[in-house]
């Protein structure tokens, strides 16, 4: 292994690509030679390889035979490439198979006339989409040739500054360049002091997906202390904010967000890369993560036959006070609007039922009780015959089971009804409706007592509840 003749020194910003190509032309060999001697060995170099080797050179080449056979040091190579972005951000990926950078580097040229005017050389920072302007020149760079108008591959150059398709030798000075703003010249040099900074590993930090994804939703949420979930579902929609809650609590294993997206994230609020790197989220913050997502958890319907079943946040909170059930000690006490299964939390924050109706469900979805005597439905049940009788009542009134327990006698009247919701809307209580003399029996009573329309409405008037509109 012979080092070239000619070593030439890498230019700030360069990218090595462009000093590989330069390299073989100042010594003259050719670009693919030059390739081969610095390839990792086994590996079969191909021109449309070259576009990896600014990304992360070691996928397709050996750095200790480019640092030898070039005279760079280890640390100019990473910083004429994208070494360092993706270290401090791949988590636990390598880097050789990250993709955090998909989406996000050009496989066109793009390029200043100016500057190639002044030297031969590529700068890494033009392969990031989103770089559009060169700083020394203040105008917008090109990405075509300017003979032929084809936009240039990067795999298909074979030597800087000359089109591969029609030869054409780009070099000399734009005579009618197209001129920034100042405002987005502002904006471009804050762009790229930020991609300055993570490419030449400025900031000493290897972030994983956990702390990417944290720091993320700490940003979002207005880097408050505790994590709100509603102020973050304003930007983003709820499955994109679970996605992140997963990787953030370590429920998703190995995925890492990619740059586009975090630069999305960090530009709705004006956050720059620098930034998020030297950023310290409050334990509480990542505390409150685990804690919201006990919160989402225990605030789901648990009635399988419910419209709420398994919806975050369709259960509402009702006073609470410390209650003892049997040997558990019950706290915050919930209700579904929708089906009126009550609930609570016992000391392991658990949700626990305190009606009845998910067990008999359950009873009921495995066998037939109405061949059963009284004595035998209590043994099953588990239960005293007035609640057997609401459960039957509760689950007539949907139509559910109506072939596994005693068929009704009555069925429900749109007239009568409608008679006991204006009563509620109207604020009688369930005790006076209950005792009505229109009723012909108590099992009528219950069948519209436990109707879903009337359970709404009993919520409704009970916890002043209005339901969302639209």
């Amino acid at each position: 292994m012979e080092r070239l003749t000619i070593r030439l020194k890498i230019d700030p910003g360069e990218a090595l690509l462009s000093l590989i190509h330069r390299a073989a032309k100042a010594n003259g060999i050719k670009f693919l030679t030059l390739l081969n001697m610095l390839k990792r060995n086994k590996y079969r170099m191909h021109s449309g390889d070259s576009h990896k080797i600014d990304i992360f050179p070691e996928s397709v080449l050996d750095v200790k035979k480019v640092s030898y056979i070039l005279g760079l040091e280890e640390s100019e190579i990473k910083r004429a490439s994208f070494t360092n972005v993706l270290r401090s951000f791949k988590g636990s990926s390598k880097e050789v198979h990250c993709r955090f950078l998909n989406g996000i580097i050009r496989d066109h040229l793009f390029y200043c006339r100016d500057c190639l005017s002044n030297k031969m050389v590529l700068n890494l920072m033009w392969k990031v989409k989103g770089v559009d302007t060169c700083l020394i020149h203040k105008r917008k760079l090109s990405n075509e040739c300017s003979n032929c108008r084809n936009e240039l591959l990067i795999k298909d150059t074979n030597q800087i500054g000359i089109c591969p398709y029609c030869k054409y030798c780009f070099n000399k000075r734009n005579i009618n360049p197209i001129l920034v703003s100042d405002d987005h010249f502002k904006l471009q040099t804050r762009i790229q002091s930020d991609w300055h900074t993570i490419i030449r590993g400025l900031i000493n930090k290897e972030l994983n997906e956990k702390e990417i994804a944290i720091r993320v939703l700490y940003v979002l949420g207005g880097k408050e202390e505790t994590f709100c979930k509603l102020k973050i579902l304003t930007l983003l929609e709820d499955t994109k904010l679970i996605h992140l809650l997963q990787i953030a609590r370590g429920t998703m294993k190995k995925r890492t967000i990619d740059f586009k997206t975090l630069s999305d994230y960090l530009t709705e609020k004006s956050t720059s890369i620098t930034e998020f790197l030297l950023m310290k989220v409050p334990p509480d913050f990542t505390l409150s993560l685990d804690s919201n997502r006990v919160k989402m958890e225990i605030t789901a319907c648990s009635a399988p036959w419910c419209e709420n079943f398994d919806v975050n946040n369709s259960l509402v909170q009702t006073t609470s006070k410390n209650v003892r059930k049997k040997v558990e000690v019950l706290k915050r006490y919930y209700i579904c609007p929708a089906c009126g299964c009550e609930y609570a939390t016992n000391k392991k924050n658990e949700l626990v039922e305190r009606s009845y109706f998910i067990n008999a469900y359950k009873v009921l979805s495995n066998r037939s009780v109405s061949t059963l005597t009284w004595m035998e439905r209590e043994k099953v049940f588990g239960l005293k015959r007035n609640k057997i009788i609401r459960i039957q009542a509760y689950f007539y009134s949907r139509a559910l089971f109506i072939d596994l327990i005693n068929e009704s006698k009555y069925s429900v009247e749109a007239n009568l009804l409608e008679s006991v919701k204006i009563s509620i809307r109207n604020g009688e209580a369930i005790y006076t409706i209950r005792h009505w003399e229109k009723w012909r029996s108590e099992e009528e009573y219950l069948l519209y007592r436990y109707h879903p329309q009337i359970i709404f409405e009993i919520f409704k008037e009970r916890y002043k509840f209005l339901p969302r509109q639209g």
